[in-house]
């Protein structure tokens, strides 16, 4: 009886434990327009948790332990931002987080190409002809009683 009351209370402490920890779900928005950025990754410092939005900026992160952690937040053309987050044994609702584009110089791309050769075309593009008579199409193996013309001219080199 003893050993059924030590694994009651093992069980509750460990139930007790893993609805304490709570999962880290928000956004990720452009900081300018409030748009949604999609793909943005999110990764916890520290620990092997990370995650990516979905088409809406939405994500998830794995449910965590209460405490305090810090987001690193990352979008392709957008400034990083790093988040600080206090997971309590509440429900933590939705955080936002923004990020802001970066501005990038670009410099030109000059493409220059040779003329091409007409000639090398026209030659490239011709149809070779090979010359068949009735007595190479009979002589060309064939399967079954009939001969398929079609495949026997496939077959010429």
């Amino acid at each position: 009886m003893r050993h059924l009351y030590v694994g009651l209370v093992i069980m509750l402490c460990a139930v007790m434990t893993a609805f304490a920890a709570q999962p880290i779900r928000g956004f990720v928005l452009d900081s300018t327009s409030g748009e949604p950025l999609p793909v943005a990754n999110i990764v916890v410092e520290g620990h092997n948790i990370g995650s990516t939005t979905n088409l809406d900026g939405f994500f998830v992160l794995p449910a965590v332990d209460p405490g305090t952690y810090l987001l690193h937040v990352s979008y392709l053309g957008y400034y990083p931002n790093s988040v600080e987050v206090v997971v309590t044994d509440a429900d933590m609702g939705m955080i936002e987080i923004e990020l802001s584009p970066t501005s990038m110089k670009l410099e030109q791309v000059i493409y220059t190409v040779d003329k091409i050769d007409d000639e090398a075309i026209r030659e490239s593009a011709r149809v070779s002809t090979v010359p068949v008579d009735g007595t190479t199409l009979r002589a060309m193996p064939s399967l079954g009683a009939e001969m398929d013309v079609l495949r026997t001219i496939q077959a010429i080199p």
